[in-house]
């Protein structure tokens, strides 16, 4: 190999080096670039007591689903109406049934104190585990998945932002809008648009 050849070579490993570390430096939380674009859905919930077994009590924020809850474990809440016959979102660990020991991997709410909107990033902290969220129809609440394992072997929950838009106390139903993030350990919840943070 003559010495051009190889400070050509050399030239081209330290460019691909280079890309590289651009790369990451483009993404301070290190994750997988992120594939899917955030969008707004409309799902509907029947009381998880009091209705039929063949409607959706629960909703699965990986896969953005509303889920029977005698066809799968993999949900993150169900919801219900509570001892005073308030509507609520119960997480897992608000069931001693489904409760998972760790709290941080648990799924969780808390309150946004913006608009639906408005709130463009969920924290990554913060999350009540283990009581239900109550709603009303101005709630918007933030979520956070129970963890997963993501595409690249790293151990993050998925975030989302709901607000219920209707209640049906006949049907005992709640509608409501979500935003549920499909990118593994991104935080944002923002419409139309795919998460760089």
């Amino acid at each position: 190999m003559t010495r051009l050849a190889r400070r050509f070579r050399v030239a081209l490993v330290l460019g691909d080096v280079g890309v590289a570390l651009l790369a990451a430096c483009s993404n301070p939380l290190g994750l997988a670039p992120a594939t899917s674009t955030n969008q707004v859905d409309t799902i509907t919930l029947y009381a998880v007591q009091g209705t039929g077994i063949n409607t959706p009590s629960a909703y699965a924020i990986i896969g953005r689903t509303a889920v029977l809850t005698q066809q799968t474990a993999g949900w993150d809440f169900v919801f219900n109406y509570d001892s005073l016959n308030r509507p609520a979102f119960y997480p897992t660990g608000a069931l001693p049934k489904y409760a998972i020991v760790d709290s941080v991997l648990a799924p969780g709410f808390q309150t946004s104190n913006a608009t639906f909107e408005n709130t463009s990033q969920a924290p990554t902290d913060g999350y009540v585990t283990d009581k239900p969220a109550l709603l009303s129809l101005q709630t918007v609440l933030l979520a956070r998945s129970k963890a997963e394992t993501c595409p690249d072997g790293t151990v993050y929950p998925l975030y989302a932002k709901l607000q219920p838009i209707a209640f049906d106390a006949v049907a005992r139903s709640v509608r409501f809008r979500v935003l549920a993030d499909q990118n593994c350990g991104y935080r944002s919840l923002v419409a139309n648009s795919l998460p760089t943070e």
